[in-house]
């Protein structure tokens, strides 16, 4: 099974992308998934994509022990940084599935339960029995924090805020919940 993991960005920019291929060091015999001509074929397409307006972002396709890597375009367009293969990206909603799936291997692990309170892994926080499976399934009835961050952190300029100091402001400020635990469903980012 290839994963692909895009982080798009969807703009304009001239700047070419860059490849680095990685393949096995393993002294055995193993299947290598990525040859030369399928590295082109990859890289071909991304640059498309990429000149094209409709990719800017970092690629990374896994095969068995082969790995393909690339970047294409700006981390910032105002300043012109070039994207490089580390790169820091705010994932906004595609981290939710993946801590989702962090989550759920901590449950099946046995390290935690999806009965689990929240009061059990953070002791200063202000709404009681909220769980971590309402969490997961955005049945929590907590406010999403982004309404409350621009008079929390003024001092702030495109920064986002990280996990930690969104929980310390829930904690501190107390935003009114929106409506009683596991009682309706309501996407939003504080889950």
């Amino acid at each position: 099974m290839v994963l692909l993991l895009g982080l798009m960005l969807f703009s304009k920019c001239g700047e070419e992308g860059t490849q680095e291929v990685i393949y096995p060091k393993i002294a055995h015999s193993v299947e290598v998934a990525f040859d030369s001509t399928r590295v082109v074929e990859i890289e071909r397409y991304f640059a498309k994509e990429h000149k094209a307006g409709r990719f800017n972002g970092v690629v990374l396709i896994a095969k068995r022990d082969s790995v393909f890597r690339a970047v294409y375009g700006f981390s910032n367009y105002r300043t012109k940084d070039s994207l490089q293969i580390d790169t820091r990206f705010q994932l906004a909603s595609v981290s939710k599935p993946i801590t989702a799936l962090a989550v759920m291997q901590l449950v099946e692990q046995g390290k935690i339960r999806l009965a689990d309170s929240l009061e059990m892994y953070i002791p200063q926080w202000p709404y009681p029995g909220i769980t971590i499976k309402m969490l997961l399934s955005h049945r929590s009835g907590l406010t999403n924090y982004m309404y409350h961050t621009d008079d929390w952190f003024t001092q702030r300029d495109e920064i986002p805020i990280c996990n930690v100091e969104a929980i310390r402001m829930l904690c501190e400020k107390k935003p009114e919940m929106y409506y009683q635990p596991d009682t309706k469903f309501d996407y939003n980012n504080t889950n």
